[in-house]
């Protein structure tokens, strides 16, 4: 679906290619300001499902080559994905092809998927052949030396699929593909064990590493972490050289990684791009270095588990677990508590309540894939205090991420007893802050650090969330990459093509004297001098700005051979005047150009120029 204009309105049409409800959020703005409506859209009906036609997969020997086509049909576009294969092989243009290296029957799983969702088939795929124990040929190690790059191939021969394990090696050194690479850290004598394992066997063997030089301080050598993705396994070796013991810190991990043996492993539980700082020392010296991970994928909305709260009673403690799960950060807000009970950072309602009663207590939790909320009866039994005045608290560990010119709101769970004085600075411009809501519509991306501070009788709290907007909109354009030339005293018009977000700021200097620029980005009037001009336009939006310089030509208008300076005399309606070009200034504005009257006179004839209409009359007739 998209928008197209139809002879002047505009409507949304095209073919929808999938089924659901939509809300569909119209945004209008031109350079008095701008509208914003959210309409719903319901679409019926759905695709069919992609259909796998290969019904079975032909058979293969080890080492020999092998093709076999896997056929897909159905409503594009498609995507075919294939596992269990064997070493060897691989899906290439919807093809099985390579050389098998094991021999096996082989579960096969194809996975085809559209817009109407996916199905699997499973295919049997059988090899035969022979399968070769592992051989370690390599029978010694060359030497290297602390801090300078070493590199060392292990050979081994035999059937796939091989485990390959290396132990004993010096800290520095990593064992990928059969291969040492890297700069030891510490001079000595090394047993390296080689274990390569396959369905035939297993071979182990033991090589000498000698490594010699000094001691070194730390160098973090590794220059890149690989992307995750949210709730899948992920694994990243550091490489950091230098004399050991060494002490190594990562700071900035996002949720469900940690640190261990120079490897960062877990499960990420939010996307996002995170800043991590990775920290070594030793005796000699101590480094820092700064790294980019990005984490990809979708994040699960929040849930809140508890279903009841446990009686309490007035003076004794109470302690209620929210049970909340979802994708982190995660936003909370409770309110209706009884005096006395506060929520902590991690999900959980404790304290001592000051007051009996029943209250309804309604909890709100919110992310970056949506929110939550839950009202539930809290009962306090005994004897009521005094309900003392409670201090400020802001409940809110982050805010999430706003987009320019896109409506915003944010509660930052602001709680205590009223009167409450509120102040807040860092907030992005076209932001407003009301009754602990924090909302508008942004206007310039950025990174900003939102401080809020309140202040009651029992007390103050102050709190700096951070808040990151982004912009899918690029800066303005200047569409046109040079001017048009034009003459003194005729029409010159210039559309400098310009777009960018409303509302649009147009300036431009340089121009010569007659001409004018519109709001919409047109130069155009008439020029009064020649001359070569550099025109400079600047734009600007609330994305950004953008300027250009261009030369423009203006010419001068050709002149009459041989013409005779003359003044003319005015009759009624006419001019008269000797043989010569005479000219009079119609408009009035000082200059006589192709708006204004200009007579020519030539032997017998003579001709006038009015808005560019050339005459041409005999001079025996009274002019």
């Amino acid at each position: 679906m998209s928008l197209v204009n139809d002879n002047g309105q505009v409507k949304l049409a095209g073919t929808p290619t999938y089924a659901g409800t939509f809300n569909v959020t119209i945004n209008a703005s031109n350079g008095d300001g701008y509208a914003l409506k959210t309409l719903k859209l319901v679409i019926e009906g759905a695709p069919s499902l992609p259909t796998i036609n290969t019904a079975s997969l032909p058979n293969g020997k080890v080492n020999e080559s092998y093709s076999a086509p896997i056929s897909v049909s159905g409503p594009s576009p498609i995507t075919v994905y294939v596992s269990g294969i064997p070493a060897g092989l691989d899906f290439v243009n919807g093809s099985l092809t390579g050389k098998p290296t094991t021999a096996g029957t082989y579960n096969v799983t194809v996975k085809a998927t559209n817009n109407a969702g996916t199905v699997t088939k499973n295919l049997t795929l059988t090899v035969t052949g022979t399968t070769v124990k592992p051989v370690i040929s390599t029978s010694s190690l060359p030497d290297g030396k602390v801090n300078q790059s070493y590199t060392a191939t292990i050979n081994i021969t035999g059937s796939a699929p091989m485990n390959v394990s290396v132990s004993g090696f010096p800290k520095g050194l990593n064992f990928s593909n059969g291969t040492f690479t890297g700069k030891p850290i510490a001079a000595g004598s090394y047993n390296v064990t080689v274990t390569a394992v396959n369905s035939a066997g297993s071979t182990t063997k033991v090589l000498k590493m000698n490594i010699t030089g000094e001691s070194a301080a730390p160098s973090v050598e590794t220059n890149s972490l690989p992307d995750g993705k949210v709730n899948e396994s992920y694994n990243a070796s550091l490489v950091i050289t230098g004399s050991a013991p060494m002490n190594v810190s990562v700071a900035g991990l996002p949720s469900g990684l940690t640190i261990s043996n120079n490897s960062i492993t877990g499960k990420p539980t939010a996307s996002g791009t995170y800043k991590i700082v990775i920290n070594a020392s030793n005796n000699f010296g101590t480094v820092s270095k700064t790294l980019t991970l990005n984490i990809t994928g979708n994040a699960v909305p929040p849930v809140i588990g508890i279903t009841a709260f446990p009686d309490g009673k007035v003076n004794e403690s109470y302690s209620a677990d929210l049970r909340l799960s979802g994708t982190l950060p995660m936003m909370m807000n409770v309110s209706g508590l009884p005096p006395g009970i506060e929520l902590s950072d991690s999900g959980i309602l404790s304290g001592k309540p000051t007051y009996a009663g029943t209250f309804n207590v309604t909890i709100k939790v919110s992310n970056s894939a949506g929110n939550a909320t839950k009202t539930l009866r809290m009962n306090i039994s005994g004897d009521s205090e005094p309900t003392p005045a409670s201090k400020p608290a802001i409940s809110a560990s982050y805010l999430p991420d706003a987009k320019v010119a896109e409506y915003y709101s944010a509660d930052i769970g602001l709680t205590g007893s009223l009167p409450m004085n509120i102040s807040i600075t860092g907030m992005p411009q076209g932001f407003s802050f009301s009754s602990g809501i924090l909302s508008g519509y942004p206007q310039t991306a950025g990174n900003y650090n939102v401080t809020i501070t309140a202040s009651n009788s029992a007390g103050n709290v102050t709190k700096t969330l951070p808040l990151k907007v982004t912009s899918n909109q690029t800066k303005p354009v200047i569409g046109i990459s040079s001017l048009p030339a034009g003459k003194v005293g005729a029409y010159y018009s210039a559309d400098l093509k310009i777009t960018g977000t409303a509302p649009i700021k147009i300036s431009v200097s340089g121009i010569p004297a007659g001409l004018t620029i519109t709001p919409s980005g047109v130069l155009s009037g008439y020029p009064k001098a020649p001359g070569t001009y550099n025109v400079t336009v600047k734009v600007s939006d609330m994305t950004g700005n953008t300027s250009k310089t261009m030369k423009m030509n203006i010419t001068a208008p050709k002149t009459i051979p041989n013409a005779k300076t003359a003044v003319p005399k005015i009759i009624g309606m006419f001019i008269t005047g000797n043989s010569s070009d005479l000219s009079y200034d119609v408009n009035n504005d000082g200059i006589v150009d192709g708006r204004d009257l200009i007579i020519i006179q030539y032997n017998t004839y003579m001709w006038w120029q009015k808005e560019h209409v050339m005459i041409k009359r005999k001079k025996t007739q009274k002019q």
